[in-house]
């Protein structure tokens, strides 16, 4: 079939000629005479090809023909806004340091420009590009604070969507929490803007384990309820889920259609099903711990109860499955054993979520004398940010100067 789709590829091909060589193309391509078109021979060897395979053919090329055409004329005006710009990013970039006159006005409109053409990238479904604006902008000796507060605020805004696309959620947080304490007093009351960023800030804080103020941030930012944005109750729901350690629920929240549809348009369904899993079951072990008095040992007993509880005859492993059936029935899947008991105990300390140590042989595990639980949000700062809550990522070190 692999000559029946080249034959297809030249016949499209003959098809984009202009009227006075299409003709003759076609005529050659259709020829009989191997000394003339070998292909034909080719074609001819294949044997008898019946009208199924040839429409199979032909979809396959059109679909070929749509995801290239789709590919190559993907917003084609935004591509040229996004070349356009960047041109007059590296323009601008390449002439720092000449120590002309024109060097403040160039300097100043640096922000600008980078800031537009982060949020194009966005637009454009390509964040990753931003790597380069990011980078070029650290090198270029500039001077943050220097800045008007709304290109400033624009700024970090695209590097925290930037960290969000890397799943960096730690450098992300620190971008928009300090977007949401430098807003402008415009920016208040029912501002749009203010709706964009929290809209990263929400998730970003629950996947780090934290439960944002939703009350707080609905009265602080808008005027009346109605006021406030439907994917507050969303967050809400899959905050008390996991800080609650109810697996169901956050099984039932993620494979909701409304829910799973607020996740998707926002870009973070695929955070929420490959993170949250680890945070619930450290909230849900906690409370155990908390219910059973604090005690210096937890039998596997006790967590399996709470686990079998939690799940609601939810198959463990299908937690954080989209579009799943994992319900268990009487028969469907065994209960579970001391290897899943174990396997979650020891990934909740190998992950410095739980301090203790696994006992198999007396189905216990014994817990530290303080610090048991540490928090999660600290321990994510400790592992995967750049010492203290707060500071900045050595490659963005130029926004802290003034």
């Amino acid at each position: 079939m692999d000559v029946l789709e080249d034959f297809l590829h030249k016949a499209q091909i003959c098809t984009r000629l202009d009227s006075d060589h299409q003709s003759q193309k076609l005529l050659d391509l259709l020829t009989l005479r191997p000394q003339k078109n070998t292909f034909m021979v080719r074609l001819y060897n294949v044997g008898y090809i019946n009208e199924t395979q040839l429409r199979l053919a032909i979809e396959n090329r059109q679909l070929d023909y749509l995801m290239l055409s789709k590919e190559m004329h993907h917003k084609p005006r935004l591509s040229f806004v996004a070349a356009t710009l960047l041109k007059i990013f590296n323009s601008i970039r390449s002439q720092l340091g000449a120590e002309d006159t024109s060097e403040a006005i160039k300097k100043s409109a640096m922000l600008f420009i980078s800031g537009k053409l982060c949020q194009t990238y966005f637009q454009l479904s390509n964040p990753l590009l931003c790597q380069n604006v990011f980078s070029n902008m650290n090198n270029a000796k500039l001077s943050f604070g220097t800045y008007h507060p709304n290109q400033q605020l624009q700024y970090r805004y695209y590097l925290a969507k930037f960290y969000i696309a890397k799943y960096e959620f730690v450098d992300a947080h620190g971008h928009l929490h300090w977007c949401l304490t430098h807003l402008p007093d415009n920016y208040f009351v029912d501002h749009s803007n203010v709706t964009k960023l929290l809209r990263e800030y929400l998730p970003v804080c629950i996947l780090l384990g934290r439960r944002p103020n939703f009350a707080n941030l609905s009265r602080k930012f808008y005027s009346a309820p109605l006021k406030c944005p439907n994917f507050f109750a969303i967050y809400a729901d899959l905050a008390n889920a996991i800080v609650s350690g109810n697996f169901s629920r956050l099984h039932d929240l993620l494979n909701n259609v409304h829910y799973a549809s607020i996740l998707k348009s926002n870009k973070f369904i695929s955070s929420f099903c490959s993170k949250a899993f680890l945070i619930t079951l450290r909230n849900l072990v906690k409370s155990i711990w908390i219910a059973q008095g604090k005690k210096m040992r937890l039998e596997y007993d006790v967590v399996r109860q709470g686990l079998s509880i939690s799940l609601n005859d939810l198959e463990l492993t299908s937690v954080s499955t989209i579009d799943s059936s994992p319900r268990r029935g009487l028969e469907a899947f065994p209960p579970l054993d001391d290897y899943a008991v174990e396997n979650c105990l020891i990934t909740l300390i190998d992950q410095n979520l739980l301090r203790g140590k696994v006992f198999p042989r007396l189905r216990v595990v014994s817990l530290a004398k303080s610090g048991v639980f540490p928090d999660i949000c600290a321990t994510y700062i400790l592992k995967f940010g750049n010492g203290a809550e707060g500071l900045l990522n050595s490659a963005d070190k130029w926004i802290g100067k003034v």
